[in-house]
């Protein structure tokens, strides 16, 4: 049986010593932003970051503490990947295989900059990040996971007749 511990709050343990000894440690990012000094003196066998999104933003306080992790395996797991900007998958792929990217500067001037002003026209840099994503990255789509396995939607109108009434 695994002992997990939920670090949080405050009565949360302030020591190094406490903490490693639980197999499983759940946290917040606001949580580890808070603790990262502590937090990130511990060898963590793994640190997985769900709702990976939190750390797109590479100059965040949330994303360099969970960058600064002392750890070997590093998984991130989010169903919003990339909303606004590149930068939001390089700063997610930064944490889970720090440098297959390159810098920041290094992937803005190849892939950002080009892709967003439009200069990918035949899409190889696209299918070139593509490529370099593919070893680290799983994306699996609502249709192809749940295709067959949930019952067909059902629309059902109910009509409702508005309050003739006002306000006084």
């Amino acid at each position: 049986e695994r002992k997990v511990y939920v670090h949080q709050g405050p009565q949360r343990f302030k020591s190094v010593e406490m903490i490693s000894c639980f197999d499983i440690v759940i946290t917040t990012y606001e949580t580890l932003s808070r603790d990262q000094t502590l937090l990130g003196r511990i060898p963590w066998s793994c640190v997985i970051c769900d709702e990976a999104q939190k750390i797109k933003n590479f100059k965040t306080v949330a994303a360099n503490a969970v960058k600064g992790m002392n750890t070997k395996c590093r998984i991130a797991v989010t169903g919003t990947p990339v909303e606004n900007r590149l930068s939001e998958l390089w700063s997610i792929a930064d944490f889970a295989q720090p440098g297959l990217l390159g810098s920041y500067q290094n992937f803005w001037k190849t892939y950002e900059k080009p892709i967003a002003s439009g200069q990918d026209d035949n899409g190889s840099l696209t299918d070139s990040l593509v490529e370099k994503l593919s070893p680290i990255f799983l994306r699996r789509t609502k249709d192809a996971v749940l295709s067959g396995k949930l019952p067909q939607k059902t629309d059902i109108p109910v009509h409702l007749s508005m309050d003739t009434a006002t306000d006084k």
